[in-house]
């Protein structure tokens, strides 16, 4: 007969073996992207000559270090044309006058770049995607790139990304991204919410040349034929998360997300805790919609073994069985020092010894941190608050009567792109309706 400590004993080492089991995998998905990427090193990608690229770089608010995150949007090295448009709601805003004079000095060294303003979004959509609307419209080239205002790309980024579009399975490719060193306790948090759990988690689950039903838009690369084949951007109205509905929508269109292996810097300092739990609610709010069960259930599962070995140790102390206490308390341990060390594989670098102790923080708040995303109905996003449906989609979608963006229809994409009647303007709205609430500066 099994007691109760055999059961706590029993349930403790395998929680502990499967926690260590799926850290292996997971620390082996991310040394082999790490390992491709220092074989390739982007070589392949700058010989010859490379499409025409469009990045359309929205903006709201002046994010940390944004100076240099300009810099680096204008200082890639690629072996192709790059038309750059920065999109702003208006001169009021914090980042407007730092954008203008990056946008001036670009002017003069010859770059081909463009600061657009494109006023208020309309009800149902969100400031993001009504930016990325508005600067596909002042886009010239065939393959349109988006990126983030607080990443810091490297020079060869942009090339590796086209490359990857250069199979035509492949609908949108996308960079990973790396938090930045952490300073603060809330700086930790977020690293380690992306280094340590959601970063892995994608190399784990992507397929052989990086194949993910969803894109992480942080930067992501789309031809412009395959992103009018799925109704555009603007198919996405509605919905809270873009990038990750438009990966959707990719993936059921027949249609690959390909994760390139170089990673991305997104900057983040200074971070309070209280920001942390701000920005933690809103990233657990994007994933219910953006993230297929597929990915977020062996996350979960994931988690739950933290759990399960904390209601081991506190069940085997309750019940004076020091076996049972050691293994669960064992296991909590490994499950946070996975997290740990697979934050120093994937982001290249090590935590402080003061900041180890974070993510026992992090998975104990998690809970609290769902609840709140499961009875909340609004969340805030750069300035923003939106109000959300049951399922997290936007509670007041957009329709016909918004002359903002035109009504996106899904077409098939074999028929489409098979078909030779692609015209880059044919789902564009009329000139005079982007007019009225957008304009393009001349600096």
């Amino acid at each position: 007969m099994v007691t109760f400590e055999s059961f706590l004993i029993i349930l403790g080492l395998a929680a502990l073996f499967e926690t260590l089991r799926g850290h292996v995998a997971l620390g082996r998905a991310v040394k082999n992207a790490k390992r491709r990427l220092a074989a390739d090193g982007g070589a392949e990608a700058l010989q010859g000559t490379m499409p025409s690229v469009s990045v359309v770089r929205p903006i709201k608010g002046r994010d940390v270090g944004l100076a240099e995150n300009l810099d680096a949007a204008l200082g890639f090295d690629y072996p192709g044309a790059v038309q750059t448009v920065f999109v702003l709601d208006d001169k009021d805003d914090p980042a407007y006058a730092l954008v203008h004079q990056a946008v001036r000095r670009a002017k003069r060294d010859g770059l081909d770049v463009k600061l657009m303003l494109a006023g208020e979004p309309p009800e149902g959509i969100t400031g993001k995607l009504h930016a990325m609307k508005k600067g596909i419209d002042q886009a010239r080239h065939d393959v349109i790139a988006f990126a983030d205002s607080d990443t810091r790309p490297d020079p060869e980024l942009l090339a590796d990304l086209v490359r990857a579009l250069g199979d035509d399975k492949v609908g949108a490719s996308f960079a990973p991204v790396v938090v930045s060193q952490p300073r603060t306790a809330g700086d930790t948090g977020y690293a380690l919410m992306l280094n340590g759990l959601y970063g892995p988690f994608a190399r784990r689950h992507a397929g052989p040349k990086g194949e993910l039903p969803f894109i992480m838009g942080q930067f992501m690369a789309f031809r412009r034929k395959t992103l009018d084949a799925i109704g555009g951007v603007e198919g996405t109205a509605g919905e809270l998360v873009d990038d990750m509905s438009i990966g959707l929508r990719m993936t059921a269109a027949g249609f690959q997300n390909v994760m390139i292996d170089r990673p991305m810097t997104i900057v983040q300092e200074d971070l309070s805790l209280r920001d942390f739990v701000k920005v933690y609610r809103r990233w657990i709010t994007f994933s219910r919609t953006g993230l297929p069960a597929s990915f977020k259930v062996p996350q979960h599962l994931r988690a739950s073994l933290f759990f399960v070995q904390l209601a081991v140790l506190v069940a085997g102390l309750l019940a004076g069985s020091a076996w049972a206490a050691g293994i669960g308390l064992v296991g909590v341990l490994a499950a946070g020092a996975s997290v740990n060390r697979l934050y120093d594989l994937y982001a290249f670098r090590s935590l402080a010894a003061w900041q180890y102790p974070v993510i026992f923080v992090l998975l104990l708040v998690s809970p609290w941190i769902y609840g709140q995303v499961l009875m909340g109905r609004d969340v805030t996003w750069r300035g923003r608050t939106y109000r959300l449906s049951g399922s997290g989609a936007l509670a007041r979608k957009w329709t016909e009567d918004d002359a903002s963006l035109p009504t996106a229809e899904i077409v098939p994409s074999a028929e489409l792109l098979a078909s030779g009647e692609y015209r880059p303007e044919g789902q564009r709205p009329p000139a005079e309706s982007s007019a009225s609430s957008s304009r393009t500066l001349t600096v």
